[in-house]
């Protein structure tokens, strides 16, 4: 019978001890959650502090229990103030460069200069000086026909006999080819310098009066 009071007395204590250790545990708990609001409170960024509700406008993060001494604790040591300067930035306008001018003519070009005078006598007025306009131009280039005429002159050997004599002709870079040196030159360089096709430069010819056969040209 006394072993039984015994059991009984050690079952009560232990659920007596297991209710004051869920007491500690909720105690625990609420003060952790108070701990991290205070945190919120005094390291939480911007958002989340003094969030206003409509129980008496208070914030959230304020509504906690605590007391006066704990409360008296909470002291600010330093505080530090912060100015703001506005400066106002103006944007100019880039200027326009200078124009350069015109471009200047190549001074080793031939010049073929055309006086220009008024439309009115000007005899008895005096000269102070001109005004010089250049314009660049353009002469296409011109087909001649080179002609070589070699006299022939008779040289008597005996009474008999004579011979003739004449001037040799030049060489030429073609034996047998009527094209001569500034005509072959163009169209070596129209060709593969300037990737002008042959037929091309033969509708060039054409257009000056000169037929010249498509197998000349390629030959």
């Amino acid at each position: 019978m006394q072993a039984a009071d015994n059991i009984t007395d050690y079952k009560a204590l232990s659920d007596q001890l297991l209710v004051q250790n869920n007491e500690l545990q909720i105690m625990v708990d609420t003060l952790r959650h108070e701990l991290a609001k205070m945190k919120k409170i005094i390291f939480g960024s911007s958002n989340e502090r003094f969030v206003p509700t409509d129980d008496n406008n208070i914030s959230p993060q304020l509504k906690l229990d605590l007391d006066a001494d704990t409360i008296a604790q909470c002291k600010i040591t330093a505080a530090t103030q912060i100015t703001y300067t506005r400066t106002k930035t103006e944007i100019t306008a880039n200027k326009p460069k200078a124009h350069p001018g015109r471009m200047k003519l190549p001074k080793n070009l031939r010049r073929e200069t055309i006086i220009l005078l008024p439309d009115f006598d000007t005899t008895g007025l005096k000269k102070i000086g001109e005004e010089i306009t250049e314009i660049l131009d353009l002469i296409p280039g011109e087909l001649y026909v080179k002609q070589y005429i070699r006299p022939k002159f008779v040289k008597p050997l005996s009474e008999t006999n004579d011979t003739v004599i004449t001037a040799s002709l030049p060489g030429r870079m073609m034996e047998k080819c009527m094209a001569g040196e500034g005509l072959l030159a163009l169209i070596i360089v129209d060709k593969y310098m300037d990737h002008l096709p042959l037929h091309r430069q033969l509708q060039r010819f054409a257009r000056v009066g000169l037929d010249i056969a498509q197998s000349t040209i390629n030959g």
